[in-house]
């Protein structure tokens, strides 16, 4: 059984648990750590224990709703009346039970607390919890008692069942390494994971690849010991001033990593203290979307697919047919050595009895990108019309996905022009949508909307996972027929996201303005792009 990789719901503390759930699957996440932190974060134990049957259909709709497993809670009593503390505790192990979550971490006594006290107090509270085949953790804590390894090891040792949830940043903040403290490891029953420094509190946090924490030594040693547990990333919101989504997904990419190499990790996105790849970026391929060459293609589609072949390109994504049967246009890609990059297909094509025929179709020219364009008034008045929106996107994706397709949606300007309760249209979608809908971001569309060169990053970031094709498409406030590579697009940049965040398995060049020619403009995008990626 593999290693899982979990985000921590305390990542988005300040949000309500929904939109936490909601943050953490749109970054790609399958498992969950769920805080239920009395009077913070995200459930309260009192709650809990008042109702909790309540609070496993809660957590059980919204864990299904964003397709997350929890794996285990992150729980603070807040009490210190140790009767009370057994009666949330064992609600707490009650829901827990009935969402196969193995695991509650909770939390220790301050520094000088006496052990034997600590010890009374863990033996009943394993007593509770094994009575619902849920296991307690303990995390030893910077300013708690279990902040020294061997208090930790007493602690666990002098209490039938209790295991640790090792969190290295508390032992990294006093200069303690991985030898001080391997000696717990046995003893692990899940892991939190952030970066620190070694200065005390004020670096339990610090961003990926500053600080001092030996994640490949960690993993390695877990690994070797037979951990089949969870790691949850666990950088917290309300500590310091991060870029969370950022250092979430690259803890996530490098643990992923590291579970994948037994703890030799090549590359990870961000990071400093790790080695960093000394190849050029990954191959992904280049194709063009052919409405840029749309009135070639109309004249004559053989010769301008032929001449798109010749320049370089690997595939096209369609934008119309031009009468062509799919087997016609299967075996002109094929005679070419074109693949189909994706297809610019209308909303009406995959509704009701032609999404059939629109997946057949798309099937024989070897497609499994399905790109919605554009969208009517009726889909886009108002913010609930683009909540509606996006559920016909999530049906869609799960309609599509036993063929092994994907949907997706293309933008423009406006929908990050217009804007509902302070939120543009495109964070409306995407947040409301599933990990699985394409976000084909267009560069240049989305500049012409005010997105400045930087944001295009952050919207690729914000995304993980999302952009599995995007259009390459230029955008200058001083020339507005600039090809690829001669404006204000950041493409070294956007290039390095698609290879380490977005997923991206196609690069689509679009051009729409024309100082020349349309097919010499996309010979020229291409040859500018092929130059970009060889500096690289």
């Amino acid at each position: 059984m593999a290693v899982k990789v979990a985000g921590s719901s305390l990542s988005f503390s300040k949000q309500p648990l929904d939109v936490a759930l909601r943050e953490l699957a749109n970054l790609g996440f399958s498992f969950v750590d769920i805080g239920a932190m009395e009077g913070w974060a995200h459930i309260n134990p009192s709650e809990v224990a008042s109702q909790p049957q309540k609070f496993v259909e809660k957590l059980r709709t919204l864990c299904e709703q964003f397709r997350l497993k929890p794996v285990a809670f992150n729980a603070g009593l807040g009490t210190d009346d140790l009767s009370e503390q057994q009666r949330r505790l064992s609600a707490l192990c009650f829901v827990a039970r009935e969402l196969s979550v193995p695991v509650i971490t909770l939390g220790t006594a301050p520094r000088n607390t006496p052990l034997e006290r600590e010890v009374h107090r863990f033996r009943q509270l394993v007593a509770v919890a094994r009575k619902f085949g849920v296991t307690i953790a303990f995390e030893p804590h910077f300013f708690q008692i279990a902040e020294n390894p061997k208090v930790a090891l007493a602690l666990v040792e002098q209490v039938d069942g209790l295991k640790i949830t090792l969190d290295p940043s508390h032992f990294t903040v006093q200069g303690l390494r991985l030898d001080d403290y391997r000696f717990l490891l046995p003893h692990i029953a899940h892991v939190h994971f952030r970066d620190a420094g070694t200065k005390g509190w004020d670096e339990i946090q610090v961003p990926m690849g500053k600080g001092q924490v030996d994640f490949g030594a960690i993993v390695k040693a877990l690994k070797e010991l037979g951990y089949e547990g969870a790691i949850s990333c666990e950088y917290i919101d309300t500590i310091g001033n991060l870029d969370i989504r950022e250092n979430l997904i690259a803890l996530k990419s490098l643990l992923s990593s590291l579970i994948a190499s037994n703890g030799s990790a090549r590359y990870h996105y961000g990071g400093e203290t790790v080695e960093r790849r000394r190849t050029k970026m990954r191959k992904i391929p280049v194709a063009l979307q052919l409405y840029s060459v749309r009135e070639d293609c109309a004249k004559d589609l053989v010769g301008t697919l032929k001449a798109v072949a010749e320049m370089g390109y690997e595939g096209v994504e369609f934008a119309g047919y031009h009468g062509r049967s799919a087997q016609e246009l299967r075996k002109m890609l094929d005679d070419l050595g074109l693949k189909v990059a994706g297809t610019h297909t209308g909303i009406d094509t995959l509704r009701g009895d032609e999404l059939k025929k629109t997946i057949e179709f798309n099937q024989i020219l070897g497609n499994k990108f399905l790109i919605i364009p554009w969208i009517g008034e009726e889909w886009r008045r108002t913010k609930d019309d683009w909540l509606r929106f996006a559920d016909f996107l999530n049906e869609l994706a799960d309609k599509v996905k036993p063929e092994g397709m994907f949907v997706g949606y293309h933008n423009h300007h406006f929908e990050f022009q217009q804007k509902f309760d302070g939120q543009n249209l495109w964070d409306i979608l995407f947040s409301a949508t599933k990990p699985e809908v394409v976000m084909q971001l267009d560069t240049g569309n989305a500049m012409h909307g005010g997105v400045s060169a930087d944001e295009i990053l952050e919207i690729l970031k914000r995304y993980p996972g999302r952009a599995k094709t995007i259009h390459l498409k230029e955008f200058s406030s001083t020339n507005p027929k600039a090809v690829l590579g001669e404006g204000e697009v950041k493409w070294k940049e956007v290039l390095t996201l698609c290879d380490t965040v977005g997923g991206t398995e196609w690069l689509i060049i679009e051009q729409e303005s024309y100082a020349y020619a349309p097919i010499e403009c996309v010979r020229k995008c291409l040859e500018n792009l092929k130059a970009i990626m060889e500096s690289m």
